[in-house]
């Protein structure tokens, strides 16, 4: 079993906030929607002098917008090929209740990490309309 110390702070995108402020008047129904994306929850679950960890970011309405495991630089894993990510990535959406019909792997935006035992990929995911 995995026992973790887990810590949960509140914050904000300090630059698309400013932003969003200068412009609040400029149309208020739409800044409301676009908020929840600046303001979040920051879950963070780790053990105490170990690298590994998971972060999951929460908005304030309730939506998952972002997750990480970090894993030791040195900790071996496997080997994916860029193909056999977006089964993986959309497998993943689909079981945190995003729902990857309203979202798109991002194209260009994914990137290989050489680590000493394991190849890491970051990728994103875009949400349209």
């Amino acid at each position: 079993m995995w026992t973790a110390t887990s810590s949960i702070e509140f914050s904000v995108e300090e630059l698309e906030k400013v932003y969003l402020e200068r412009n609040w008047d400029c149309n208020r129904q739409i800044n409301l929607r676009v908020a929840d994306q600046f303001w979040y929850w920051n879950v963070r679950f780790y053990r105490v002098l170990q690298e590994e960890e998971y972060q999951i970011r929460v908005s304030p309405s309730g939506q998952i917008a972002g997750y990480t495991h970090k894993l030791p630089e040195a900790k071996a894993g496997a080997t994916l090929h860029k193909p056999t990510l977006n089964p993986c990535g959309r497998f993943f959406h689909e079981e945190i209740g995003q729902g990857s019909k309203r979202m798109e792997l991002s194209a260009g935006r994914s990137q290989l990490q050489k680590k000493p035992n394991r190849m890491d990929w970051d990728f994103t995911w875009e949400k349209h309309g």
